[in-house]
């Protein structure tokens, strides 16, 4: 069973990142991870009837009163103030996310982490840009579609250092 970050420790892996490194190396991993974050985003933004599409506010969706701490989003806004928009939205989204995780005050459903692999992307090498329908990360695209287009019950990678390490070697 995977232990979800609290927002600060989201914020503090967040904040460890080299956002200038690129990730250019890990493009495989990063595309299978950035799917599986919208796989994930899917089976959620259904349950919680969200309608934006790709990076939809999922903890607002679930309880609207519950936010993040204005100074966590500011060191996020910082961090990738040179960041395109929808990194930053999305990256703000998970700190929301992990900030109603903390609270627990709202029942969720059981599924998989939304989060998760997003982070993991970032981790692997920083941000993305947005294109008419797709997502590129470093010329490999995902398609961005729409919630039903990303509603697949089969993971796109597991997340698992080991393989997703295995996927990036030449």
């Amino acid at each position: 069973m995977t232990v979800l970050p609290t927002a600060a420790e989201y914020t503090a892996r967040l904040t460890a990142i080299d956002w200038t490194e690129g990730g250019f190396t890990r493009t495989r991993s990063r595309h299978r991870l950035m799917a599986e974050h919208l796989r994930r985003t899917a089976w959620w933004a259904r349950q919680l009837d969200c309608a934006e599409w790709p990076f939809p506010d999922l903890a607002a969706c679930a309880d609207p009163t519950v936010r993040a701490d204005p100074a966590l989003v500011t060191q996020i806004e910082r961090l990738l103030a040179l960041a395109p928009d929808p990194v930053l939205e999305a990256a703000v989204n998970g700190l929301h996310w992990y900030t109603l995780r903390d609270h627990a005050a709202v029942p969720l459903p059981d599924l998989a982490d939304p989060y998760e692999p997003l982070l993991l992307f970032f981790e692997r090498g920083g941000g993305f840009t947005l294109i008419t329908g797709y997502i590129d990360i470093h010329s490999a695209y995902v398609e961005r579609g729409d919630l039903h287009h990303h509603l697949t019950t089969d993971a796109c990678v597991e997340l698992d250092a080991d393989i997703l390490d295995a996927l990036d070697r030449p």
